[in-house]
């Protein structure tokens, strides 16, 4: 299977951190998936129903990203992935979660994780 579905860099403000300090103001994190699953029934009929509709995946995205402050970005990573495997079935999800500011007196442009999961 090699159709793959792509949100790149999605921005959003969340409440993450180790400290209580940088939980304290919302962060910018940018989040790209991949998701693979069998778009042909889609491309066949042309019909949204039978793929996943990408305003959908952002809104799992938003949910989860909102629904608590975080403290790991491993943890934000895996809860994103768990969500949209349960909601959308797909074969195989990627989440990179980019936080821009980790280590940015360090002169990093960014510290991420990018995990891949399977049902």
């Amino acid at each position: 299977m090699n159709d793959t579905i792509i949100l790149d860099n999605a921005k959003f403000l969340v409440h993450l951190g180790v400290t209580d300090k940088e939980r304290k103001k919302k962060q910018p994190v940018f989040i790209t998936l991949t998701i693979q699953k069998d778009i042909r029934p889609a491309s066949e009929n042309d019909d949204i129903e039978k793929t996943i509709n990408w305003e959908h995946i952002h809104d799992v995205l938003d949910g989860v990203l909102t629904s608590q402050p975080w403290n790991l970005v491993e943890t934000l990573a895996e809860n994103i992935a768990s969500k949209l495997l349960q909601k959308f079935s797909p074969e195989m999800v990627r989440v990179r979660v980019e936080k821009p500011h980790s280590l940015k007196e360090k002169n990093v442009h960014f510290c991420a994780v990018e995990i891949e999961r399977k049902p």
